[in-house]
């Protein structure tokens, strides 16, 4: 069964630094487990000095399991940008089918005195 985790950078005080902490980047990765989700991050960011660890696990769109030294702004950060990368994928993937088209938005977004307001 696949679970969906936040991955980064896990920068550790053995190394000299002042405190643990993640630095980006941080990616949304699927995995069967954490280790293949740590596995896939090394692999794809060439890792070999510093290393992945999971920030997060995802279950049902919700932030579950947060390492403790995870800062949650920036799991919401990634999981932001993965969804952003996803919608532009399948934005690319219509615009390069034939026949098909790019719905666009019917709202228009005014704003009057401070507030938002649809036009219709």
């Amino acid at each position: 069964m696949k679970h969906t985790y936040v991955v980064g950078t896990f920068v550790d005080s053995m190394t000299g630094m002042e405190a643990d902490y993640f630095s980006d980047p941080y990616d949304v990765i699927d995995a069967e487990t954490k280790k293949e989700a740590c596995a896939i991050y090394n692999e794809k960011h060439k890792c070999d000095y510093f290393h992945g660890r999971v920030m997060a696990e995802l279950q049902s769109g919700f932030i579950t399991d947060i390492d403790r030294y995870a800062r949650r702004v920036d799991v919401e950060e990634a999981i932001s940008k993965s969804k952003d990368k996803l919608f532009d994928e399948l934005k690319n993937q219509l615009a390069n089918c034939t026949g098909c088209a790019i719905p666009e938005s019917t709202a228009k977004i005014t704003r009057v005195c401070g507030y938002l307001l649809e036009r219709k």
